[in-house]
């Protein structure tokens, strides 16, 4: 759901905190990769001038002899380090809406990225300007702030934005439609294969179990693929 006012500012994760106490030193290695460029870090936000509704902040500007690049700086846990390929512009999808975004902010047309990866996997990726993107990005910027501006709520895509939207029923019923009933149908028949599959679960929890015994663990070439721990209650966990 959108809101229109501030929003709290919760206390950022560990992730989140360690990105952004790495970035200056991600940012220099960068700068020491390529002494032939100079790295700006931009203190400002930049607007597009007749839209000033869409901005973008940079992590920083590179004056490079051929002209002006965007630099983006990231870190990436070793769980997220698939998304990153090995070509120089396999990187996450999101990734490249952003810097397609920031093109369109600045009218720059190469954002480079310097991901570090584990913490010690440094990369460089580049993203160019694609402007059939950037087209469609507009598109659904500008019709965001539309509704924004009319204060139209978005569509509710989960359970949670229904109740976000209508945290009361008004009392009134009226006869399904043929789509509605279709939908409820198929909510009783996943529902039912879930309770199944958690059948199935319990099941194999007690099978594993059994055969395990008091083992702490079985393993596949050392490496644990089943574990248990006594809680406090007297059961078991399979891991």
């Amino acid at each position: 759901m959108v809101s229109t006012e501030e929003p709290d500012i919760a206390d950022p994760s560990d992730a989140a905190h360690f990105g952004n106490a790495l970035q200056p030193v991600i940012t220099n290695e960068y700068q020491l990769r390529h002494p032939d460029v100079h790295v700006q870090v931009p203190n400002v936000t930049h607007f597009l001038k007749t839209r000033p509704y869409i901005s973008a902040s940079l992590d920083g500007l590179i004056h490079a002899p051929s002209g002006d690049e965007i630099l983006e700086v990231k870190t990436a846990g070793l769980r997220s380090a698939h998304e990153w390929g090995e070509d120089d512009d396999a990187i996450p999808e999101a990734y490249v809406c952003q810097a397609q975004h920031q093109m369109l902010v600045t009218g720059l047309a190469v954002v480079r990225f310097a991901v570090l990866i584990g913490g010690q996997d440094y990369r460089e990726y580049i993203v160019n300007r694609n402007d059939d993107l950037i087209n469609n990005l507009s598109a659904i910027l500008d019709n965001f702030w539309g509704m924004v501006q009319s204060r139209t709520p978005p569509d509710p895509l989960t359970a949670e934005d229904v109740r976000l939207r209508w945290p009361t029923d008004s009392g009134a019923t009226r006869e399904a439609n043929t789509l509605e009933i279709s939908y409820v149908r198929q909510l009783r028949e996943v529902k039912e294969r879930a309770k199944i599959l958690r059948m199935e679960e319990e099941g194999l929890k007690a099978d594993i179990q059994r055969r395990m015994g008091d083992l702490s663990a079985l393993t596949v070439g050392g490496e644990p693929i089943a574990t248990w721990k006594q809680q406090t209650k007297k059961g078991y966990t399979v891991a």
